[in-house]
């Protein structure tokens, strides 16, 4: 067959059918079922690439705005290194006592107490001379509190508040810091 004939076939729709009972041919069967096999990978292949596409643009797009954001300069006075300090807290009793809950709780504290260097023989004298009444001071503090209130997320607001009840008694310096070496609060 020429290249002609193929051509006026291919216009006139004759693709392996018989004219007079259109049924088609065995031949003509294979050809459609490979055209829909092959129609269909080819939408697999052109919705892949299409969600892979809608996916790489969105991340760069999220990206881009990440970028624009800057950290903010960290003050020298957060950098700073904290001052050496002496700990009072070999002598400190462990404080024991119950909580203000209508259930009360129990609580054992172990803590030390911290101030400068510069001044630790005479604070650490008068915290000597003046333990009873610190101890007594912690003691009836945490019996104020309620077992809630003594949570670790309160610690930090804990320690602030005996620190400044602790300094009102104090005539030779302030402590600097108290550190909890032992908090436990449970049911009795």
């Amino acid at each position: 067959m020429s290249d002609e004939e193929e051509l006026s076939n291919a216009i006139e729709g004759d693709d392996g059918f018989d004219a007079g009972g259109g049924v088609p041919s065995a031949g003509s069967k294979s050809k459609s079922g490979l055209v829909k096999i092959l129609t269909w990978v080819v939408g697999i292949i052109c919705g892949t690439i299409f969600i892979v596409t809608v996916v790489v643009i969105t991340i760069k797009v999220i990206d881009r705005g990440n970028q624009s954001q800057s950290f903010a300069q960290v003050s020298e006075e957060y950098n700073a290194k904290p001052p050496i300090m002496v700990f009072y807290g070999s002598n400190m009793p462990q404080i024991r006592g119950r909580t203000a809950d209508k259930v009360p709780q129990s609580f054992i504290i172990e803590l030390d107490l911290g101030y400068p260097e510069s001044i630790k023989e005479a604070l650490s004298t008068e915290i000597t001379l003046r333990l009873p009444a610190i101890v007594d001071l912690i003691r009836s503090y945490f019996n104020s509190k309620k077992a809630e209130e003594l949570s670790y997320e309160n610690e930090e607001f804990l320690k602030l508040q005996l620190k400044e009840k602790i300094n009102r008694i104090l005539t030779n310096g302030p402590i600097e810091t108290v550190v909890f070496t032992k908090k436990d609060i449970f049911a009795y």
